[in-house]
């Protein structure tokens, strides 16, 4: 009756609050493992921290069937995924490895050219009306928006796959993406941030409930020895 159930997707670095009770969840990161030459996740795990009325009450690092227990509160570590930030992405241009930023224009040495990385798409694809999308979240087809800038304007925009280097495709001035010729740079790495999806579980009458199946136990096999006994 007095119980709940909540379901919290958290970004890295940020904080969410449960809605049936005044407690705030902090993903302080997330940690994932694959399988060898594989894109199937091995173990992943939330790093968190839960306060309450601006006092720490649990710290732990989750994972699949290891959940935090605080208060007859259980976080569980749910599904995951990647967002469309990203921390830093390495791009192989004119012969040359430069590491970029979210946002942030990178001088191409010895051309008047910068080029700045704008958005993630953990798995691109191309939707009905033309524009990039991704398909799901779990970076099955990274992709990044490179703009090209001279003295500060974008002379052309396109996205780079990291799993098809020899594909590209341009947007145009209408927003729709259209596949390019091969492009002379490839996308090398992207490291995303991600979210993780926190199950929370609140029941205060679990004791309550163990309690009685331990005494409703004790008293059936009292019922049959005292039973048997006076026979």
């Amino acid at each position: 009756m007095f119980g709940f159930e909540e379901v919290l997707p958290i970004q890295e670095g940020k904080t969410a609050a449960l809605r049936n009770r005044p407690t705030q969840v902090t993903l302080n990161s997330f940690t994932i493992g694959y399988y060898n030459s594989s894109d199937t996740p091995s173990r992943y795990a939330s790093d968190l921290e839960v306060m309450e009325q601006g006092r720490l009450v649990g710290k732990k690092r989750i994972a699949v069937n290891d959940p935090l227990d605080i208060n007859n509160m259980r976080f569980y570590q749910g599904s995951w995924g990647m967002t469309q930030d990203f921390r830093s992405a390495r791009l192989l241009l004119a012969g040359r490895e430069m590491e970029l930023h979210q946002n942030e224009a990178v001088p191409v040495p010895g051309t008047p050219l910068a080029v700045r990385a704008n958005r993630f798409l953990p798995s691109f694809s191309v939707d009905a009306s033309g524009h990039a999308a991704t398909t799901d979240f779990e970076g099955k087809n990274p992709a990044l928006q490179i703009d090209f800038l001279e003295n500060g304007a974008t002379k052309a925009r396109v996205w780079l796959l990291k799993n098809q280097p020899n594909a590209a495709f341009k947007i145009g001035e209408d927003g729709q993406a259209r596949p390019a010729a091969p492009p002379p740079f490839h996308l090398l790495d992207v490291a995303p941030v991600f979210f993780s999806e926190i199950h929370v579980v609140y029941d205060p009458g679990a004791p309550l409930f163990w309690m009685s199946s331990v005494g409703l136990l004790i008293g059936l096999c009292l019922r049959f020895y005292l039973h048997q006994w006076r026979d």
